[in-house]
C-alpha cells in the first residue's frame, strides 16, 4: 500500500541557528543546545537519522506524539525540519539541567529538605505520565536524564523517542535504560521518585547485573527509611508491588490527598513569573508541606491514642496477669497436693489389705 509521506512544517532552517554546545548524543542521534541567530533565544535541537523507510517512520512517530502530548508538564514542541540526512526537532531549552542534578543536589540536603524537594517533581512527573496514559501513549525510558527543569524548578518528561503507542491495556513490554526498566514501565516513576527520597537506587546492586536481576525478581534493597510515614510511605509501598493489577496508576495516585495538595500549589506557582515571587511561594510550599506532615502525623497519633490501652486498662492487664501468675502457682500446689494425699490413702490402704 502506498502513501504520501507528509512534510513536517517549516519555519526555520538549519542556518538560522548557532551552535552551542552538544548535550548528548548516542545510537538515536544528537542532541545539541542551539541559539536563534535572529532573537539569541536558546532552543534544543534534536538530530536523528533521516534516510530509509524505517527511520523516518520512527523519527515521525516521535514529532507526532510529542505534538499529541503536549501539556505544561511535557517538553515544549517548537518545530522540525530536514538538514542533511537528519530530521532536526526542536524543543524548548530549559535551563535547570535535569534530574539527575537535582538528585545529586539533593544528597548534600537534611531529610526533612530532601523530603519537602522530592513532592513536587514528583507529582508533576505524575501528572505528565497520566496525561500521555490518556492519549494510550506509554513512556519507555523514564529516567531522572529524562525529565528536564525549567528556570523556576519545575519539570518537565522528555525524550519521546522511545515512546509507544499502546496497543491494549495489557501492554507490559519493557525498553529503555536497563537500571530504569522494571517488569512494567509504569515503576519507572517509582524508581526515580524512591531515588530522589534516598539517594540511592532503590534496587542497587554490586554492579549493574546485579541491579537488573533485584529489578526483575522485585527485590528492593535499600528499605524505605523511616522518615517517611502516613501517605508517602503508602503511596510508595502500592508503587512497589511488582502484580501489576494491584499497583495503582498515575491518575489514581493523583487522586491522593497529597498530590492534590501538590496540585494546588502547583496551579497557584503556575501564576508567578518573576524569580522573586517564584522564591516566595518555594517558601510557602516549603511551610504548606511542613503543616501537612504536621496534620498527618498529629492524625496518625490521635488514631494510636485510639487503638493504644489507657493507664487503667494497663493497670488491670498488669493486676491480671499477676492474678493469672498466682493462680496457676496455686493449681501447681493443688496439684502435688492431691497427689501427695493419694500416695497417702493407697498406701493405708496397702497397709490395711496386708494386716
Amino acid at each position: 500500500m502506498s502513501f504520501i509521506r507528509k512534510k513536517p512544517e517549516v519555519k526555520h532552517t538549519w542556518g538560522d541557528y548557532k551552535f552551542v554546545r552538544a548535550l548528548s548524543s548516542g545510537a538515536f542521534g544528537r542532541v545539541l543546545n542551539m541559539t536563534q541567530i535572529e532573537n539569541n533565544k536558546q532552543v534544543v535541537i534534536k538530530r536523528v537519522q533521516y534516510v530509509n523507510d524505517e527511520e523516518k517512520k520512527i523519527a515521525d512517530d516521535e514529532v507526532k506524539m510529542l505534538k499529541l502530548a503536549q501539556s505544561k508538564h511535557i517538553v515544549k514542541y517548537l518545530e522540525s525540519f530536514t538538514y542533511d540526512l537528519d530530521l532536526c526537532i526542536l524543543i524548548e531549552f530549559c535551563s535547570g539541567g535535569n534530574l539527575r542534578v537535582l538528585i545529586e543536589a539533593m544528597k548534600k540536603m537534611s531529610i526533612k529538605d530532601r523530603k519537602m524537594k522530592s513532592y513536587m517533581p514528583f507529582y508533576q512527573m505524575l501528572s505528565s505520565l497520566a496525561h500521555i496514559h490518556s492519549l494510550g501513549i506509554v513512556h519507555k525510558d523514564l529516567k531522572p536524564e529524562n525529565v528536564i527543569l525549567d528556570k523556576n524548578g519545575n519539570s518537565k518528561t522528555a525524550d519521546f523517542g522511545l515512546q509507544k503507542k499502546m496497543v491494549s491495556k495489557s501492554y507490559l513490554r519493557s525498553a529503555g535504560t536497563a537500571v530504569y526498566s522494571p517488569s512494567e514501565a509504569h515503576m519507572q516513576n517509582k524508581m526515580t521518585f524512591a531515588k530522589m527520597l534516598t539517594g540511592i537506587h532503590p534496587c542497587a546492586g554490586k554492579t549493574q547485573l546485579d541491579t537488573i536481576e533485584n529489578i526483575k525478581k522485585g527485590k528492593m534493597v535499600v528499605p524505605i527509611p523511616d522518615y517517611n510515614q502516613g501517605e508517602l510511605k503508602d503511596i510508595l509501598m502500592r508503587m512497589l508491588k511488582m502484580d501489576v493489577y494491584k499497583r495503582p496508576t498515575a491518575k489514581q495516585l493523583l487522586d491522593s490527598e497529597l498530590m492534590q495538595f501538590q496540585a494546588q500549589i502547583d496551579n497557584a506557582n503556575e501564576k508567578k513569573d518573576n524569580k522573586g515571587e517564584n522564591e516566595e511561594s518555594n517558601k510557602r510550599l516549603m511551610n504548606l508541606n511542613q503543616k501537612f506532615d504536621n496534620q498527618k502525623l498529629r492524625k496518625k497519633k490521635k488514631e494510636e491514642e485510639q487503638i493504644k490501652p489507657s493507664k487503667g486498662q494497663k493497670y488491670l492487664k498488669k493486676k491480671n496477669i499477676k492474678y493469672m501468675k498466682d493462680y496457676l502457682i496455686w493449681k501447681k500446689y493443688q496439684r502435688q497436693l492431691n497427689n501427695l494425699i493419694l500416695k497417702k490413702i493407697k498406701k493405708l490402704h496397702y497397709l490395711t489389705g496386708k494386716k
